[in-house]
């Protein structure tokens, strides 16, 4: 096991650590911040922080609390994502992302079974109907899909 740190191409800071995976080789993972102190909010590196290395499972609760922060950073920079689609499209993109966001909440609420499979497919499920170009169909498919994993 190895853990990086550095600043990558974009200048935003990086931690990667490799870690065996069971039948599958070896794997790296980079979590990405704009500031290394940053980190500490991201789950999967607390957890490499305070065990050294990266858990090659994801229990959960683990997963609700990825979920629910990613929801939470999405609302606070809804703005920026609309500007940003602006450039070159209708600028909803923001709006598009909060609404997918809510019912991302609303699914991991309303988890019948606390199983990661059934929570990534109810997400995925949840999300698929949002309204608003390919944001609804193409996060939705992803979420299924690593339901099938």
């Amino acid at each position: 096991m190895k853990i990086w740190r550095g600043m990558g191409r974009m200048g935003h800071w990086f931690r990667a650590a490799n870690f065996q995976s069971k039948g599958n080789g070896l794997r790296k993972i980079a979590i990405l911040s704009a500031k290394p102190e940053q980190c500490d909010c991201l789950s999967g590196w607390a957890y490499i922080k305070e065990h050294g290395f990266m858990s090659a499972t994801l229990d959960y609760d683990a997963l609700v609390r990825m979920l629910q922060s990613a929801a939470q950073e999405i609302r606070d920079n809804h703005e920026t994502l609309s500007k940003l689609d602006s450039v070159g499209g209708d600028g909803d993109h923001g709006s598009t992302m909060v609404r997918a966001m809510a019912r991302l909440e609303d699914a991991v609420k309303g988890c019948a079974t606390a199983t990661v499979k059934t929570l990534l497919y109810d997400v995925g499920w949840a999300i698929l109907g949002v309204d608003g170009g390919a944001t609804g169909p193409l996060l939705g498919a992803l979420f299924m899909a690593m339901s099938d994993a």
